[in-house]
């Protein structure tokens, strides 16, 4: 009966650790938080900043992604305009600095772009967007240049979200955020480059928890972390082993 006991509880005990252990694996990464904004500047040359509807460039930062919008000249669009639209082979380019409430762990962000082709509103060159973090507004680190995917059609009016996913998590205080105007399809008026780049919302999103903070090496993959969750649960399973057999070499 002593016996039967012990090898029970050992059984038990087992039992116990591989669940606590795998328990770990299971564990739900943590969803990407919102990141309060402090305040958003433009910087650039030969581009103009026109806020639309009676919006403002803090607009961008009010929580309002003005989904449904389907007119340049609605409430929640702000429209940044190239100079130097005729200018062929001219890439001008602007760039917006978000900052922040606090030093956060930042992974990824979403632009809201506003995209109205018959108004030469289109997306940045080559739908890409440079990346640049900071501590301190002074001293900007590269994250990295980030492509996303979309067009702006013809006889379409409309908001494309684009999700910047920064491939790990860098401990920020500022975003700065760099956009050009790439080739157009148009002749009108020469203006062979983009006129107009458009925007609704601008949002950062938190690191999540199993994320490493990104090197110069903006290609890397995060980690999972499951490698050394698999050691623990080995280890906790060879511990127990090792009690259940001096457990039964004391009953014997």
């Amino acid at each position: 009966m002593k016996k039967f006991i012990s090898l029970s509880t050992c059984a038990l005990l087992l039992l116990s650790c591989f669940a606590m252990a795998s328990g770990l694996l299971a564990r739900p990464v943590s969803a990407a938080a919102p990141v309060t904004i402090q305040s958003i500047e433009f910087s650039g040359t030969d581009v103009d900043v026109l806020p639309q509807g009676g919006s403002t460039l803090n607009s961008l930062i009010d929580g309002n992604k003005a989904s449904n919008v389907t007119s340049f000249g609605s409430e929640g669009v702000v429209l940044f305009m190239n100079k130097k639209a005729t200018s062929a082979g001219v890439y001008t380019e602007f760039s917006l600095t978000l900052k922040l409430a606090e030093e956060t762990s930042i992974g990824g962000a979403v632009i809201s772009f506003y995209k109205e082709y018959n108004s030469m509103i289109g997306l940045p060159k080559d739908n890409t967007v440079k990346v640049e973090y900071s501590t301190d507004g002074t001293a900007f680190f590269p994250v990295g240049d980030h492509t996303f995917t979309g067009e702006a059609l013809k006889d379409t009016n409309e908001v494309q979200d684009a999700d910047i996913t920064f491939g790990g998590v860098v401990n920020a205080s500022f975003i700065r955020l760099t956009f050009a105007y790439g080739d157009s399809p148009f002749t009108t008026d020469n203006k062979v480059i983009w006129e107009f780049i458009g925007m609704t919302e601008i949002s950062l999103t938190e690191g999540a928890i199993t994320s490493e903070p990104l090197t110069s090496d903006t290609s890397q993959t995060p980690s999972t972390g499951t490698g050394s969750i698999w050691v623990s649960i080995v280890a906790a399973t060879i511990a127990a082993a090792g009690i259940a057999v001096s457990v039964i070499r004391r009953n014997k």
